[in-house]
Formats: C-alpha cells, sequence, structure tokens
C-alpha cells in the first residue's frame, strides 16, 4: 500500500504529465519554452550585445517556479525553442544564462552570509542587555517603584534580540538561496533548439556547476569561525568590564588597588574588544585589517598557551570549569579560524599557479 508521500507525488506527476513531458524512468520533467525571438529572453532597453548578452532575471525566477512543481526525487530539462536567433551565437546565449544562474548564486551567498552577520550581532546585543539586567539585579541598580517594570522591559529587550537573530539566522531562508539550491540540486539539462527541432547547444548539469567557483568549506568555517569567537570576545570583554566595576566598587579597598586593577581590566577587555573587531571587519570584507588581525591572533595563540601552561603547573587556580572550557573554545577557535583561511589562501594561490 502506497503511503501518503507516494500518493501525493503521483497525484502530482499525474498533473504535470498532462501539461509537461515526464520520463518515469529517468524521473526528469521537461519544461519546453518557445519564443519568437532571442530579444525575448534578454533584459530590455540594453543596447544588443552578439558577445555579451544579458539575460533577463525574470528567466531565471521563472525557471525556480517551474522546478518548485517537481517532487523532491525528480529533475528537470529545460529546452529553449527560439524562432529567429537574431544572429546571436546559442552557445553564447548557453554562457549567458549559465552566468545569472551563477550570479544569482553569489547573490544568494552574499544575503546568506549579512544574515549570518546580522543574527550574530543581535546575539551578541541581546546577550549583553540581559547580562546588564542580571547585574543591575545582583548591585540594586534598579531599587525605587519602577523596579520590576525595568526589569521587564530590558528582559523583553534582550530576548527580543536573541529571536529576532534566530529568525534572521534559521526561519527566514532568502529567496535567492532557495533558488540557488534548487538550480544546483534539480536542474538536470539545458538545451536550445530551432525552429526545426534541432539541438543546436546543450549543457548538462556537472557541465554547468564546473565552471562555478564555489566557496571551499575550508574557508567558509574559517570565516564563520573568525565571526563568532570575534563576536564573543566583544561581548566578553563587555561582560567582564561590567562585572569586574561593579564587583570592584562594592569592594573594599585604598584607591591605588582600586586604579590598578580598573586599569587592568580595561586593557584586558580592550584587547578583546580589538581582537574582535578586526575579525569582524575582515568577514565583512576589510582585508586591510589583515595585519591587526594578525597580530591579535598571536596574541591570543600566546595567551592560550600561557594559560594551558599555567594551568598544568597549577591546576587549584581554575575557579570554574565552564568559563574556562568557554575560554579555551573561544581563543582557540579564534586562532583555528585564522589559520583556515589562511591555510585555505595558499591552497588556491598553488591551484592559480598550477592552472598557470
Amino acid at each position: 500500500m502506497k503511503d501518503n508521500n507516494d500518493l501525493k507525488n503521483s497525484r502530482q506527476l499525474q498533473l504535470l504529465d498532462k501539461y509537461y513531458p515526464v520520463n518515469f524512468q529517468t524521473k526528469e520533467v521537461t519544461f519546453q519554452l518557445s519564443y519568437d525571438t532571442t530579444s525575448d529572453l534578454l533584459m530590455p532597453h540594453i543596447q544588443p550585445d552578439f558577445s555579451y548578452p544579458i539575460i533577463h532575471h525574470n528567466l531565471i525566477e521563472e525557471m525556480g517556479k517551474f522546478l518548485k512543481m517537481i517532487p523532491p526525487d525528480y529533475h528537470a530539462i529545460f529546452e529553449f525553442r527560439i524562432k529567429d536567433y537574431q544572429s546571436y551565437d546559442p552557445k553564447i546565449l548557453m554562457n549567458a544564462l549559465n552566468d545569472s544562474m551563477e550570479l544569482n548564486h553569489y547573490s544568494g551567498f552574499k544575503e546568506k552570509n549579512r544574515n549570518f552577520f546580522l543574527a550574530i550581532v543581535m546575539t551578541v546585543i541581546g546577550i549583553l542587555v540581559l547580562l546588564f539586567m542580571g547585574v543591575g539585579e545582583v548591585n540594586n541598580w534598579f531599587d525605587g517603584n519602577y523596579r520590576d517594570l525595568i526589569v521587564e522591559v530590558i528582559d523583553i529587550l534582550g530576548t527580543v534580540f536573541i529571536w529576532e537573530a534566530v529568525g534572521l539566522a534559521f526561519l527566514q531562508p532568502s529567496e535567492k538561496v532557495e533558488l540557488d539550491i534548487r538550480i544546483r540540486n534539480k536542474i538536470s539539462k539545458i538545451t536550445f533548439f530551432d525552429d526545426q527541432n534541432n539541438v543546436l547547444c546543450e549543457e548538462t548539469k556537472a557541465e554547468m556547476l564546473k565552471k562555478w567557483v564555489n566557496e571551499t568549506i575550508l574557508k567558509k568555517v574559517g570565516y564563520r569561525l573568525l565571526l563568532i569567537t570575534g563576536s564573543a570576545m566583544i561581548a566578553a570583554g563587555f561582560g567582564s568590564l561590567l562585572v569586574n566595576i561593579s564587583t570592584l566598587f562594592t569592594a573594599e579597598g585604598d584607591i591605588l588597588s582600586t586604579v590598578i586593577l580598573l586599569t587592568s581590566y580595561l586593557i584586558a577587555s580592550v584587547i578583546n574588544f580589538l581582537a574582535g573587531g578586526f575579525a569582524i571587519a575582515f568577514y565583512v570584507g576589510r582585508k586591510d585589517r589583515r595585519v591587526g588581525l594578525t597580530v591579535m591572533v598571536i596574541l591570543s595563540a600566546i595567551s592560550l598557551v600561557a594559560e594551558i601552561i599555567s594551568l598544568i603547573i597549577d591546576p587549584s587556580q581554575v575557579h570554574t570549569w565552564i568559563s574556562l572550557f568557554f575560554d579555551f573554545a573561544i581563543t582557540g577557535g579564534y586562532v583555528v579560524g585564522y589559520l583556515m583561511i589562511f591555510a585555505n589562501r595558499k591552497i588556491e594561490k598553488k591551484a592559480e599557479e598550477t592552472k598557470e
């Protein structure tokens, strides 16, 4: 007996087969798109360029709508049947179509990175707001008639930032990214025909995708690690400064020792701010910050090694294992992220030299 998905797909395929050729053996649906002239595929109001025609963005979106209609385990064949090519070379049109799909790929990837960046920033802001609320309650900063109202407002504000971050990162997928995923996974073949049903140009998915330059896993993870750990360092700098200062001013002690401790807290926080700032600047494309980032990575690596050595010599200085774990994770992730990006750059450079 067929399950619901089988029945659903069966009915879906019956509907598709009424309007589009369906090959049930190869699991492919053919979409035949007919045009009178090549100009119907191209961007209007642009001077014709027979060497580099520009495909209309509506065509890519229309292809995406067709891809939505087919079942998950089926693929699509697109056949472009043009009566008058107007002196355009079909191979050049194929390259132009491929370029348009590839540009959508890069645009979607950029939008995805932007959303991820905003999600991290909102998460950090939300955590800092909630931390401020917690420290304020412990130190009785909100005493008075409106204490409960102030605490509630701060709590809602911090929670909203975190929920917005979750929505950006996971609950609001980009349309460009969705279209890119469908194009890369669902298209089986693209063919250009003339009005006599002769094949003029044909390209499979493998031939299409091998032209694209995809970001390596090494580079992607490296940049993400830098962004996450850099943001965590900024949050840790603010949080540590806030907690230490509030503790310092409530504790008893002479002015000199207070000034010395306050200065040390400020220096530690400034280092965290700089390390996080350089990482974020590098993530958003400020390559001129590479020297500063390298210096901060070296300092972070030295700090990590020194902390490990000190723990080996005197394990009793560990106050909380959770704090130690996060400290190692943030600093270690910061260094590893940088090393992954550096290694990827070496690999890319070597690949370019091999091509030459």
